[in-house]
């Protein structure tokens, strides 16, 4: 798999028809009223920016989602990407690769940002630290 064979899956994946329900709302893949008035997402963007930010997940090795073979072959293409990191730079450039504009990234960066607060999975090392399970 290579960058170009990523970017014909995608392709491949937003030719489905448009499930406008399935994006509205406050999860992770979602954009609630509140949210396209702050960051400036619309529903019609999520479909993108959902695929290719789980993609960037499974490259820097925050999930697993995709099969290791072709998650591999990006990581050697992409040399570039902090294994274990969540970085923002780094997302935007790899967003790039797929279309997505510096403010359209890091307007999904900020959007996804909040949520992890919202859910409470970020934690700071100058707050006391209470079990969330």
């Amino acid at each position: 798999m290579s960058i170009a064979s990523e970017q014909a899956r995608l392709e491949e994946e937003l030719r489905r028809p448009f499930d406008r329900e399935k994006y509205c709302g406050p999860d992770w893949y979602q954009v609630s009223d509140a949210e396209t008035e702050v960051f400036g997402l619309l529903p019609e963007q999520m479909p993108t920016l959902v695929a290719v930010h789980e993609l960037y997940f499974d490259a820097v090795d925050i999930t697993t989602i995709h099969e290791k073979d072709r998650i591999d072959s990006l990581r050697k293409e992409l040399p570039w990407l902090t294994q274990r990191m969540n970085d923002q730079s780094e997302w935007q450039r790899f967003a790039a690769l797929f279309g997505i504009s510096s403010r359209e990234a890091h307007a999904y960066w900020s959007k996804y940002s909040f949520w992890e607060e919202r859910m409470g999975l970020v934690t700071y090392r100058d707050e006391e630290q209470t079990e969330q399970f």
